[in-house]
């Protein structure tokens, strides 16, 4: 072989072992791993034929460590291949001191390895100071090891930070690859933060790798935001690592987002780190929003930190939204900060979800935030479900934004929860996005509850979304409810979704429930998924109850589930009923569960019933949980009721916590009965309802 064939071989070799230097770290590995470890200007060749057994040495050295090659060539940059002793000391130092090997090395960025003594004091320092020592490297990125006699300043600068209490991250963030700030500076940089009461990490966010910003600059921006009544953190977010925005191309774009009415934080957040956007491309892509009427949210957040999307990306893919017929904000948040998807993939993974019959809301829930599921994973997963005739929602609900769960865990959960004879729904409630359980915790907590013979569903919906209970804690709870004889139900009721109560908390609630003699289970029905009611709050309620001679059942009754309800509202209500002369309970009756009606909508109520000689009682027994009734339907049907001449109370006595009947039903009920010459009220009295009474008549 001539010259010029070996020479092409040498190339290929070399480009070779350049993509296989960071093949673990790239998803399309570069060329240039190596030759950038190189001075430049060396060529391909010379470079090659000088170090070729320097470099082989270097990747078995690299690989018997277990050590990625590109972890140590930002390190080497431009200074050629270290030598191999001591790169075999510093990584035996590194592993000794059990140091992050990139902190070090990207401090010693294009420097070479450091010199171990210096190395060693400064590590010394770092556990001395109790630091974080990323955010130290990361802010000498670049700069080397800090020399002692620099240790003064360092300390200094540490000082200040744990005298002002500040987040060392946000500080070295800012100053990554810059070193330590003049200490003047950063004083002055605090003190203006201080007095303009602002969030530092927006701040320091948005100057991150910048250094500190100039504070004449950093005024203006600040009195721009306030003056325009602006989210600081919107602003800087969308600026973050870019420092502070020109405040003309500010001003341009927040009169952009009033003139059009447009949600800042949609826009900032799409933007996040990319800066300000075009005005042109914004103007074009809201128009086209508008356009098309779509959620402006479910774009930008698909977008997010991606910017504005290509408008004939955007055109394409609401096209294919359209024409499948697809609900819009099921797609986008699957694609939450991933951008507009793959359209091929997206009709593949559609095609699929209409063949298997699936919901499809339920897929894109599992996958929130992850992208399209990989068809050949997700057909494994409903082939599974739909074997074992489990309820989808309940799955892909527990794994809620955490894709497909592995198959093999799925199904080791599954056969525990069969074995157990166990409600799925209760425990994939408890772990709504969550994730499958751990077993070996799973099957400690069902044995508890076996033990201490507890409902489960009292438990996991305490539980719900939150996962599995501590049981030390759960122990004590229970503990608790023995000894002082409590409805359990009554109190899991009360923390649906809130987990264990606080035991002090709650001991101080069923003091003054005792002492007060009070129907637990008003109070905790009142309080459903509430919580336990703040104490001041109850007393104040109680004794606004007993001043007024109320009783409390019916007040708790209109509350249930509402929480304690507002005393101010509560006295207006209670002043109009002894005002109208009218009975309490048929009111909160009508009201049971839905709050103090509003007092505009009662008095038109009553003064309806009033102009009409109408039984109150019947028409509140009829409205039963329902509210107050619509005045105009209400008016139709006591018109009906009189031209049929049907005495009304038989009526609504039927209707019982049922509201108006349909007019129609009813016409056809009065026409069976007068056909078969059957007395109304031998139905109506059973309260049955319109249509079941409606049968009965045809039946006899």
């Amino acid at each position: 072989m001539d010259e010029k064939g070996k020479q092409e071989i040498y190339d290929k070799f070399f480009t070779i072992l350049n993509r296989a230097g960071d093949l673990d770290s790239n998803k399309k590995p570069s060329t240039a791993n190596i030759s950038s470890i190189f001075v430049s200007g060396m060529g391909i060749k010379t470079l090659f034929s000088a170090s070729k057994k320097e470099i082989k040495e270097l990747f078995y050295f690299l690989d018997e460590k277990g050590i990625q090659f590109s972890s140590i060539t930002g390190m080497q940059n431009g200074r050629g291949l270290p030598d191999l002793k001591e790169l075999d000391k510093f990584i035996e130092f590194v592993e000794t001191k059990k140091l992050d090997l990139s902190s070090i090395t990207g401090m010693q960025a294009s420097r070479g390895l450091p010199d171990l003594k210096e190395l060693d004091k400064f590590i010394e320092f770092i556990k001395t100071e109790k630091l974080d020592l990323s955010s130290i490297t990361g802010m000498q990125h670049g700069r080397g090891v800090p020399k002692l006699e620099d240790l003064k300043e360092f300390i200094e600068f540490i000082e200040f930070i744990k005298t002002e209490k500040l987040d060392l991250s946000s500080i070295t963030g800012m100053q990554s690859g810059r070193g330590i700030p003049k200490l003047e500076d950063l004083k002055e940089f605090i003190e203006f933060i201080k007095t303009e009461k602002l969030d530092l990490s927006s701040i320091t966010g948005m100057q991150a790798s910048r250094g500190l910003p100039d504070l004449k600059e950093l005024e203006k921006f600040i009195e721009f935001i306030k003056t325009k009544k602006l989210d600081l953190s919107s602003i800087t977010g969308m600026h973050n690592g870019r420092g502070i925005p020109k405040l003309e191309d500010l001003k341009e774009f927040i009169e952009f987002i009033k003139t059009e009415k447009l949600d800042l934080s949609s826009i900032t957040g799409m933007q996040s780190g990319r800066g300000i956007p075009k005005l042109e491309d914004l103007k074009e892509f809201i128009e086209f929003i508008k356009t098309e009427k779509l959620d402006l949210s479910s774009i930008t957040g698909m977008q997010s930190g991606r910017g504005i999307p290509k408008l004939e990306d955007l055109k394409e893919f609401i096209e294919f939204i359209k024409t499948e017929k697809l609900d819009l904000s099921s797609i986008t948040g699957m694609q939450t900060s991933r951008g507009l998807p793959d359209l091929k993939e997206l009709e593949k993974f559609i095609k699929f979800i209409k063949t298997v019959e699936i919901d499809l809301s339920s897929i894109t829930g599992m996958q929130s935030g992850r992208g399209i599921p990989k068809l050949e994973d997700l057909k494994e997963f409903i082939e599974f479900i739909k074997t074992e005739k489990l309820d989808l929602s309940s799955i892909t609900g527990m794994h809620n934004g955490r894709g497909i769960p592995k198959l093999e865990d799925l199904k080791e959960f599954i056969e525990f929860i069969k074995t157990e004879k166990l409600d799925l729904s209760s425990i994939t409630g408890m772990q709504a996005s969550r994730g499958l359980p751990d077993l070996k915790e799973l099957e400690k907590f069902i044995e508890f509850i076996k033990t201490k013979k507890l409902d489960l569903s009292s438990i996991t919906g305490m539980q719900a979304s939150r996962g599995l209970p501590d049981l030390k804690e759960l122990e004590k709870f229970i503990e608790f409810i023995k000894t002082k004889k409590l409805d359990l139900s009554s109190i899991t009721g009360m923390q649906n979704g809130r987990g264990l109560p606080d035991l002090k908390e709650l001991d101080k609630f069923i003091e003054f429930v005792e002492t007060k003699k009070l129907d637990l289970s008003s109070i905790t029905g009142m309080q459903h998924l509430r919580g336990i009611p703040k104490l001041e709050d109850l007393k104040e309620f109680i004794e606004f109850v007993e001043t007024k001679k109320l009783d409390l059942s019916s007040i708790t009754g209109m509350q249930h589930r509402r929480g304690l309800p507002d005393l101010k509202e509560l006295e207006k209500f209670i002043k109009f009923i002894k005002t109208v002369e009218i009975d309490l309970s048929s009111i909160t009756g009508m009201q049971h569960g839905r709050g103090t009606p509003k007092l505009e909508d009662l008095k038109e109520f009553i003064e309806f019933v009033e102009t009409k000689k109408l039984d109150l009682s019947s028409i509140t027994g009829m409205q039963t949980g329902r509210g107050l009734p619509k005045l105009e339907e209400l008016e139709e049907f006591i018109k009906f009721i009189k031209t049929e001449k049907i005495d009304l109370s038989s009526i609504t006595g039927m209707q019982k916590g049922r509201g108006i009947p349909d007019l129609k039903k009813l016409e056809d009920f009065i026409k069976v009965c007068k056909e078969k010459n059957i007395d109304i009220k031998n139905i109506t009295g059973k309260q049955l309802g319109l249509e079941e009474s409606l049968k009965l008549a045809k039946s006899l």
